[in-house]
């Protein structure tokens, strides 16, 4: 993703008065502390995984790749990503967006993260936000150089979390890489195999809308 350092949760669901909702039908308490203990172990087992220098690139995105299935929401990213496409789309077609969106999640962080080997990942705080939580955080700069704060959408799922997007200064990373699938392209061309098409062309360092501007 261009930028993605410089430009660099599940959906919540309508509200309900609480007044009118019996005790049984009431959300389950969130725990702040359980959400920011999430985040601090994936922050920190990213940052770990592209400052291992025994690992060489394909075991780096492999390891990136894991961390993506672990702790993210891949359906929910794919779907944010997609917009309209998902809608309607079958089960395979989804299944290899939401592939291709893991791969290109990691090679971006591989390539982006790279400078940032050995520095820390910190987290400032979490609060609620609608059903999940949204937890602040940045990664310190080395050598004096700049931090970038990233804020988390997470999501409860099961007894853990699954994060649902990440906001990188102030910019949604799902909605970055959907206007730039979709910078300059037929806006009826929306189908879910040209967007694949498009972000295999990103994959392969190629211009994504050149690549699949027609379904």
């Amino acid at each position: 993703m261009h930028g993605f350092f410089r430009l660099l949760g599940r959906l919540t669901a309508a509200l309900v008065g609480a007044a009118a909702l019996p005790a049984s039908a009431e959300r389950p308490r969130i725990d702040v502390a359980d959400g920011t203990a999430f985040m601090r172990d994936v922050g920190g087992a990213m940052l770990r995984v592209i400052g291992d220098g025994s690992l060489n690139a394909r075991a780096r995105e492999d390891a990136l790749r894991a961390t993506y299935r672990a702790a993210f929401d891949g359906d929910a990213l794919a779907a944010r990503v997609a917009g309209p496409a998902w809608r309607g789309a079958s089960a395979a077609r989804r299944a290899e967006f939401a592939r291709l969106l893991e791969r290109y999640f990691a090679k971006v962080v591989a390539a982006r993260l790279g400078d940032f080997a050995g520095a820390r990942f910190e987290v400032a705080m979490s609060e609620p936000d609608g059903g999940g939580l949204t937890v602040y955080s940045w990664i310190a700069g080395r050598a004096g150089g700049p931090a970038v704060n990233l804020r988390w959408r997470l999501a409860k799922h099961g007894t853990g979390f699954r994060i649902h997007d990440v906001v990188v200064e102030n910019v949604s990373v799902s909605l970055h890489v959907r206007r730039t699938l979709l910078d300059g392209a037929d806006s009826r061309v929306d189908r879910l195999a040209a967007l694949a098409r498009r972000l295999e062309a990103l994959l392969a360092g190629r211009d994504p809308v050149q690549s699949g501007a027609t379904p």
